[in-house]
């Protein structure tokens, strides 16, 4: 079994040649915009590739930035902070379960994706679009 135990912000180099991936919830327009749309903005242009829409996305609090872990689900989907993961996780002396849980960054800890078995893990969702998942 392949476990992760992630202790920085710099993320592996598994999804491609950039190390620091993005994605941003887009508030007022209730919808996540992907990385190549944020990696249009250029220093000082302010623009927003999806749309052409003169936008500053790190400075608005419109729009809710998270990095990618630089890991990949199961499926090869890319794993981003607030995404609902599902999988078999190590509970120690309990064993493995079948568990659901959220990717946070903890300052002191980084990555909060201890002990999943990441060859049975999967993104189910996130918190923005999928807040039912928390039933």
């Amino acid at each position: 079994m392949r476990f992760v135990c992630l202790l920085n912000r710099m993320g592996s180099d598994v999804m491609g040649a950039n190390r620091f991936r993005f994605r941003a919830w887009d508030v007022d327009n209730e919808r996540m915009r992907g990385h190549d749309s944020l990696m249009a903005i250029r220093y000082g242009a302010n623009r927003l590739g999806d749309d052409g829409r003169e936008d500053s996305i790190f400075n608005d609090s419109d729009f809710i930035v998270m990095q990618s872990t630089g890991l990949a689900d199961k499926d090869g989907k890319e794993i981003f902070e607030g995404d609902w993961l599902e999988g078999l996780h190590d509970y120690g002396p309990a064993g493995m379960q079948q568990s659901k849980g959220v990717v946070t960054w903890n300052m002191m800890k980084g990555w909060q994706m201890h002990y999943w078995d990441m060859a049975t893990v999967s993104v189910i969702g996130n918190i923005y679009q999928d807040g039912d998942l928390l039933d």
